[in-house]
């Protein structure tokens, strides 16, 4: 792990309650269960997969699939998986099949091996680390010929469309003086929930290809929730902005709006 990676053993409980807490966490986790259901529906049946979840934090998902599937969660956050393994047991599932791995990206292919996950999920994670792409050629190195990768990552053109809309020319004016669009890592605070290094999303998809894989599917989540005004937030349910978020965020051009993009990808 690099000393430039994120760890969130300081802010566990803050993320917990700020993002998964929240509608945007639950309208993120929502979209992403659907896109892997609908895709990937081997995944939630009784196939007995190999799926790792890289940087799983609070693991929502990886607990999902622990029913029918060989799961291993990983993270850098003891304190996130503490939070994580509590959850298993409030469930009293005893076939949940999950196995708890305090590693970072770099550490997974010793811990796991190499050309071992029928499935790796990574959301979330690439836009906390040091050298993104090189962590992504490692997660795919773990997963066998033929498998698959969910992969979802902070949209920087989202960041900075939200930003003009919002008429922070200042803001915007600091990031294009200090960092191109596309290339550098912007700053913010230790504690911020707010990535350090959000991703060009033609950029991720680039490197996906370059590693020997094909994108299957693209989807943009959030592509208009986070832009709204706060007081438009009392006048629809949250069913009401998941049913738009479904349908604007496969249809182009609104799915590159998405605060985060999310890649279905088959390793060949």
């Amino acid at each position: 792990m690099s000393s430039r990676d994120r760890n969130f053993d300081d802010i566990a409980h803050h993320f917990q309650k700020n993002i998964y807490g929240s509608s945007k966490g639950r309208i993120r986790l929502h979209r992403l269960r659907s896109d892997l259901n609908a895709f990937l529906p081997e995944l939630y049946s009784s196939h007995n997969l190999n799926v790792l979840d890289a940087g799983g934090g609070l693991g929502q998902l990886a607990i999902d699939l622990a029913s029918s599937n060989q799961v291993v969660l990983s993270d850098v956050s003891a304190e996130m998986l503490k939070l994580a393994k509590d959850s298993t047991r409030l469930m009293q599932s005893p076939q949940l099949n999950i196995k708890f791995e305090q590693a970072s990206i770099q550490m997974l292919s010793e811990r796991i091996g190499l050309a071992s996950q029928d499935v790796v999920l990574c959301h979330a994670v690439l836009e906390w680390v040091d050298n993104p792409k090189a962590r992504l050629f490692e997660l795919i190195d773990l997963i066998k010929p033929a498998g698959y990768l969910s992969l979802a990552t902070y949209n920087r053109a989202a960041t900075f469309f939200r930003n003009l809309i919002n008429g922070n020319f200042k803001w915007i004016d600091r990031k294009l003086n200090n960092a191109d669009v596309e290339d550098k890592a912007w700053k913010t605070k230790g504690n911020s929930l707010t990535p350090p290094n959000p991703l060009m999303p033609d950029v991720v998809e680039a490197w996906l290809i370059d590693a020997g894989c094909i994108v299957v599917k693209r989807t943009g989540i959030r592509v208009f929730d986070d832009y709204r005004h706060h007081m438009l937030t009392q006048k629809h349910t949250e069913d009401d902005i998941l049913q738009k978020e479904e349908f604007f965020g496969v249809r182009e051009p609104f799915s590159r709006l998405g605060r985060y993009n999310h890649f279905l990808v088959k390793k060949l």
